[in-house]
């Protein structure tokens, strides 16, 4: 398995400046790969479509490639899976939803998260489109709840690793880092 680019897809209202993105990008140059976090269009009004073309736009070649997304950015990379061909080296979701909790949004956000949440994801579709799936979430998200990561760790045969009580998994919850992510990567894809 040859691993030569990885793509970090940061979340809503985020950027690919957040600690723990950046530090997982440092750490995985120092091991050859080629990181690639694009800022995505608008974060603070997320859109699908443009969101999954910004995607698209980095990626090169899938079989030497990693996607690593957080909360929303997850959703983008696996609405860009049901559309594109190709198997990748690795997906890693970093508090991935499908529905945010009821009261963790304003009235504003949540027209802007219904699209995310209304149309479905066909995980049929995404499956086999990577050689691993893995999930991480935080028992004390207060955007996303166990169940909902839960549900997509069953409907991707996921791997879900539960890192306690660390909020969002952002550097909102004084995360700096995401050394469980880069473990994986090195021990699925770099050996």
């Amino acid at each position: 398995m040859t691993l030569k680019q990885a793509v970090i897809v940061h979340g809503w209202y985020g950027s690919p400046e957040e600690k723990p993105m950046s530090w997982l990008k440092r750490e995985l140059e120092e091991s050859g790969v080629s990181v690639y976090a694009p800022e995505m269009p608008h974060p603070d009004i997320p859109t699908i479509d443009d969101w999954i073309t910004r995607l698209k736009s980095v990626i090169i070649k899938p079989a030497e490639t990693v996607l690593i997304g957080h909360s929303i950015g997850c959703q983008t990379i696996l609405r860009y899976l049901e559309k594109e061909k190709g198997k990748f080296v690795g997906v890693l979701l970093v508090a991935p939803w499908l529905k945010l909790k009821v009261g963790s949004m304003s009235e504003k956000e949540h027209k802007i998260a219904e699209p995310w949440e209304k149309t479905p994801i066909h995980f049929s579709k995404i499956k086999e489109k990577s050689k691993f799936f893995e999930l991480f979430y935080s028992v004390s998200d207060n955007f996303v709840s166990v169940d909902d990561s839960l549900k997509i760790k069953r409907e991707l045969g996921a791997t879900a690793t539960n890192l306690g009580e660390k909020g969002h998994l952002s550097e909102d919850d004084s995360i700096t880092q995401w050394p469980e992510v880069l473990e994986v990567i090195e021990k699925k894809c770099l050996i």
